[in-house]
């Protein structure tokens, strides 16, 4: 009998959740809080804000650190996928996420709560609280490089555009020379290829690397005409993801990705992925009579992560330098956690100076 009864107990309980169903990728990130003032008690309620008076930003990041805007650290932890919790400067935030509909028809806003409440680790100066993700995004606008063999130069100038715009939060948003590179650099050769680890990391640490119109692209060996007066921005590290080369795979590969965002990576283009055009890309063996064997060719740039609401395969979002047109406006997502066309084998990050 009373097995019985706590499981029904258990079922019952169930129906107290909330319908949202917001997941650990929808609430990392950095978020907007709206507070009032810190005077309440237990009883306050937060069914309206009220005036607000403080205003916090807070990131949220892997696996579970809180850093608000000058620099203090605290916690977070997700709460199933209702709400979230942020520890931090003595003070305890929780909020649940934003959802409208019921259980029977429900859409979820997870970049969003509903009002939350705010008290510090005594228990005591009350307030509420509403929250908003900030969406900007830190990942410059897909290019197209041609019948030139630069993918190396361009997913090294977008691994550092990337940074940039990250370090600086959008203040800076440099579009950076990939002919520079192509017409310049004696660490690649040209059209004919290169590697991004030479070029986002070496390149970029002892030569620095200029903006587009000082060195405008047009996809050929030319001789190198970079304005010499440019500024120049250059970067303080380079690693092969894992610490050396061989060392990559897909969990160290994530934690690159969320700590400090998108990455490099280098993969082989089949015959069958220039005829993508949607959906979570798998080799499917298929080849060019003609041309049955290539090497690794391609290097792109990895800014996210995610898996398949219908099927949960996982996958990787990867910027591509065919053009917006190409792909899913210029992305592709691919297979995550096989090593799909070697693509988790040599991913390279890079710290920027801004």
């Amino acid at each position: 009998m009373l097995k019985a009864f706590l499981l029904l107990a258990c079922v019952a309980g169930a129906w107290s959740d909330t319908p949202a169903n917001c997941l650990y990728e929808d609430i990392r990130g950095t978020w907007t809080f709206q507070e009032t003032e810190r005077s309440g008690d237990s009883s306050l309620s937060c069914d309206a804000l009220g005036p607000v008076v403080h205003t916090k930003t807070f990131t949220l990041s892997f696996p579970d650190t809180a850093t608000d805007e000058l620099g203090n650290e605290g916690t977070w932890t997700l709460i199933y996928n209702q709400g979230f919790e942020i520890n931090i400067n003595e003070r305890s935030y929780f909020a649940f996420s934003y959802y409208e509909g019921n259980w029977l028809e429900v859409t979820s806003f997870c970049d969003r709560t509903f009002n939350g409440w705010s008290r510090d680790r005594t228990v005591r100066n009350w307030s509420c609280f509403s929250a908003q993700k900030n969406t900007k995004s830190y990942v410059s606008p897909v290019r197209d490089q041609g019948g030139c063999g630069s993918c190396y130069a361009f997913a090294s100038m977008a691994n550092l555009e990337a940074q940039v715009r990250i370090a600086t939060r959008n203040q800076r948003q440099d579009v950076f020379s990939p002919q520079d590179v192509v017409s310049c650099s004696v660490l690649a050769q040209g059209c004919m290829g290169g590697f991004d680890y030479l070029i986002a990391g070496r390149y970029a640490m002892d030569q620095g690397v200029v903006a587009e119109e000082c060195n405008p692209y047009d996809g050929s060996d030319s001789q190198c005409d970079t304005d010499a007066t440019c500024a120049k921005t250059y970067v303080s590290e380079y690693v092969h993801v894992g610490g050396y080369y061989g060392a990559c795979n897909e969990e160290l590969m994530l934690q690159a990705l969320v700590e400090t965002g998108p990455i490099s990576v280098s993969f082989e283009v089949y015959d069958d992925f220039r005829n993508y055009n949607g959906g979570i890309y798998h080799h499917t063996g298929l080849k060019n009579d003609f041309n049955p064997f290539e090497i690794t060719n391609h290097v792109v740039l990895v800014v996210g992560y995610g898996a398949d609401e219908a099927t949960g395969e996982k996958y990787w979002i990867v910027k591509n330098s065919w053009g917006a047109h190409w792909g899913e406006d210029g992305y592709f997502r691919i297979r995550r956690g096989t090593d799909e066309c070697s693509l988790e084998s040599m991913a390279v990050q890079v710290t920027i100076i801004p």
